[in-house]
């Protein structure tokens, strides 16, 4: 088992799938970890082998990433999760801190299924978080401290924008995280010109107290991920996202139906 000091300093994963290697990816390229401070877990070597590629550790051990790392991110498909908390509840402690990014999951149910005490978080990312363009909520559990949430908070800010809100608001941001890339055909300039609307609450059904300036970064980090892979538009010369291909049994296809 880690020191409790080198045990600090690293960021666990478990679940090693396109959202935690978005997150890990924008971590690194921030400088808020190095590569070898980054611990992920995965059942096969199929997911895992990107995480080598970045320099990160890795492992088939769910258990030793939270002997490894204090903080651990739990990246599972959410049929998945309840299965992986039960494995790695017997090594939890009261030094954790657990987030989970998978969708529809709540604060409670995670809680239940881990000791007394937990520090526990919820986050709903986006996958531009791999080129620091992530717009980003987090809700933070009974027993999460102020302190704990500045911390993460201040770490996630290095793949994006993230604001602290209460649960409830984070299944609302799920369904346009989901949403952002259903827009297949919609270039930088057409996320610009589209600001003034994406800027009204009441047009997305939100509440008031929504941080409204994650809507039109929502859509507009899509073109800048995506865009590495070089595809454009004709009509005005710029990158697009219109070849994206949307991970399974997440919200993204849902959403795409809808």
């Amino acid at each position: 088992m880690a020191s409790a000091e080198s045990r600090s300093q690293r960021v666990g994963f478990v679940g090693a799938g396109r959202m935690a290697e978005a997150i890990a990816q924008g971590l690194i390229r921030a400088g808020k970890v190095e590569a070898k401070q980054v611990l992920a877990s995965a059942p096969t070597d199929r997911n895992l082998c990107h995480f080598r590629a970045l320099g990160c550790q890795t492992t088939h051990s769910n258990q030793e990433v939270l002997q490894s790392c204090s903080l651990v991110i739990f990246a599972t498909k959410p049929h998945i999760l309840p299965a992986v908390l039960a494995e790695v509840a017997p090594v939890v402690t009261l030094e954790h801190i657990l987030v989970s990014v998978a969708a529809g999951v709540s604060l409670s149910t995670i809680e239940k299924l881990l000791p007394a005490g937990t520090s526990v978080f919820r986050v709903s990312p986006n996958l531009p978080c791999v080129v620091q363009e992530g717009a980003m909520v987090l809700a933070r559990g009974c027993h999460a401290s102020s302190e704990e949430a500045s911390l993460l908070q201040n770490l996630l800010e290095a793949c994006g924008q993230c604001e602290e809100v209460p649960e409830a608001y984070v299944d609302i941001h799920t369904g346009l995280s989901g949403s952002g890339v259903a827009f297949p055909s919609l270039c930088c300039r057409c996320v610009y010109s589209l600001r003034p609307w994406l800027k009204a609450p009441s047009r997305w059904a939100c509440p008031v107290a929504w941080p409204t300036a994650l809507l039109p970064r929502r859509c507009w980090g899509q073109p800048r991920c995506y865009s590495r892979k070089g595809d454009t538009r004709p009509s005005c010369g710029r990158m697009c996202s219109h070849r994206l291909v949307p991970p399974s049994m997440g919200s993204t296809p849902w959403s795409r139906v809808a």
